[in-house]
């Protein structure tokens, strides 16, 4: 009878076990695995390809499911789209296909960029192309391609390729910058002066120093001072004991131990500060007499009277006074410091802490939904997830509830899809809090570029976006996402064009189009004012045309605040 009891256990077990496997691999239909678990550890993924851990082994999952699995000797993060891999004691590089660029055989390598990487064969320097080809030209040394060119060395001397391999500046300065804005500055005879991307020379050699361009201006240094040129060659403000870049339309200087500020707009901030940061979000910070206060783009002061600055987000910082929290724009504006606690800024709205209480505000400081929860996150796609009576739901702009509160846990929207806490298990639902993968995962993570990470019984898999294109394309459409249409389209580079960019779109934001029935994510790595300059992160640059739609992309959330 013993014997009876124990053998209906196991029979009870491996039913179960069976069962479940059968329900977690092919019973829930939106449940579509890109890789199963496998890995005990993996990441997101990023330009196309995400890294993982097997064992001791390192190795990447494509989005076709590929998984490439050597035994490398060392092994980079992907850049501009291909990894660079040693082997034997030699460099490689292979592309987000999984498949070969150039086995390795060279003694040197640099990562890809802009379409070339540098590398080293005996002693002499090479451009290899993606296709594999290496160009004609060799060199005693070479630096990346930036902006379409590539500064390069012969004996001591300094010239420039293009990213075709063209010389356009033979070897005969003394030294050279990397082109920036179009300009390359050159040193010659002990001077210095800036060439154009034909090798022209645009401005003659005469300064002591010359800085690369941004903004339309490059530091100087002439007869003992330093200032700024235009590319005209319109000297500026030669007065100062030391300048630096000019970094989000704000440049640097110091005269004695007093620091100020230069706009690209030639508008001077006289030194004043005790210490100064470069800008960044629009702002920089400054300090005076040991407090804090900034400095717009615009060159408007805020006079210091804060005790620390924390992150920038949409362009507002934030700020503490008195153990208080609060917030500064770009434009100057300053949000009270009143609060216990802040997160960051999340389409147009902050969580703030208000006696143990958390609600949100707008950018003028007025309460948007009043503070009553327990704990919250930040909106993403037009909902957020909020604590209430110890479980999570999600709310819209307007304090509302879309789904009420039922679940252990919740993280934000990323891709139309959410991923909730139920009964000790992680699923995901969608906006109307329908689920599409039921809860079964012991971990996830958020989806991004259509894939989530998940982990079962200690294991890390990769599972596939249950939406459809559509699907996404509508959620984006009906969360106010648009910023924008793709207005040209110039080698590498997209311009994104719209009435509100510099309020929508911040420095190195992800936006996405749906293009050929898939989702191209890009990099703005210069926003302005109603033009933002992108790079491609993930997908093909020949799926895009002219006047087709751009949005935020809001996948890889995950963290709260």
């Amino acid at each position: 009878m013993k014997r009876r009891h124990i053998t209906v256990i196991v029979i009870a077990m491996l039913y179960a076990i069976i069962f479940a496997n059968t329900y977690l691999y092919a019973n829930d239909p939106k449940l579509q695995w890109l890789v199963k678990p496998q890995f005990d550890e993996a990441y997101d993924f990023n330009q196309g390809v995400a890294w993982f851990k097997k064992g001791n082994t390192f190795g990447f999952v494509t989005k076709d499911g590929m998984i490439v699995n050597q035994q490398f000797d060392a092994i980079y993060s992907f850049s501009d789209g291909v990894v660079k891999v040693k082997k034997n004691g030699k460099w490689g590089f292979i592309g987000a296909d999984g498949k070969w660029i150039a086995k390795p055989q060279f003694d040197g390598a640099f990562n890809f960029s802009e379409g070339l990487a540098v590398v080293i064969s005996g002693k002499k320097y090479k451009f290899l192309t993606k296709d594999g080809k290496l160009l004609q030209h060799e060199f005693d040394f070479a630096w990346d391609c930036i902006g379409g060119f590539a500064k390069v060395k012969h004996g001591s001397n300094i010239g420039y390729i293009d990213n075709k391999g063209n010389l356009i500046a033979e070897p005969t300065y003394d030294d050279g910058n990397n082109f920036s804005e179009g300009l390359a500055a050159v040193k010659t005879k002990g001077k210095w002066g800036y060439i154009d991307t034909q090798g022209k020379e645009v401005i003659q050699p005469q300064f002591d120093f010359a800085g690369d361009f941004n903004y339309g201006i490059a530091h100087i240094k002439k007869e003992g001072k330093y200032g700024f040129v235009n590319k005209e060659g319109k000297i500026i403000e030669l007065q100062f004991d030391y300048t630096w870049d000019c970094v989000e339309g704000l440049a640097k200087v110091r005269k004695g131990n007093r620091y100020g500020f230069v706009t690209a707009k030639e508008k001077v901030v006289d030194p004043q500060f005790d210490e100064a940061d470069d800008c960044s979000g629009g702002i920089a910070k400054v300090e005076k007499e040991g407090k804090i206060g900034f400095v717009t783009s615009e060159g408007k002061i805020v006079k210091p009277q804060f005790d620390e600055a924390g992150k920038i987000s949409e362009g507002m910082i934030e700020v503490t006074k008195d153990g208080k929290f609060g917030f500064v724009s770009q434009d100057a504006t300053i949000v009270k410091p009143k609060f216990e606690k802040v997160f960051p800024y999340s389409e147009g709205l902050a969580a703030v802490c208000e006696y143990g209480r958390w609600g949100f505000i707008d950018k003028e400081g007025n309460w948007a939904i009043k503070p009553i929860f327990d704990d919250v996150g930040s909106f993403s796609e037009g909902l957020v997830e909020v604590e209430f009576e110890n479980k999570w739901g999600y709310i819209d702009k307007k304090g509302d509830w879309i789904i009420k509160p039922q679940y252990d846990n919740a993280f934000s929207f990323s891709e139309g899809v959410a991923e909730v806490k139920k009964d000790g298990k992680w699923g995901y639902i969608d906006k109307n809090n329908n689920w599409l993968i039921t809860p079964q995962f012991d971990a996830t993570y958020s989806f991004s570029e259509g894939v989530a990470v998940v982990a079962m019984n200690g294991k890390w898999g990769y599972i596939k976006n249950p939406l459809t294109i559509q699907e996404q394309l509508d959620v984006l459409e009906g969360a106010g996402a648009y910023v924008g249409i793709v207005k040209d389209i110039t080698g590498n580079e997209i311009i994104v064009a719209g009435p509100a960019i510099a309020q929508t779109v911040h420095i190195f934001d992800k936006l996405c189009v749906i293009a050929q029935g898939k989702m191209i994510i890009l990099n703005a790595y210069f926003p302005m004012m109603t033009i933002a300059k992108c790079k491609i992160i993930t997908g093909t640059i020949n799926d895009i045309t002219k006047g087709m739609k751009v949005f935020k992309y809001t996948g890889g959330k995950k963290k709260r605040g």
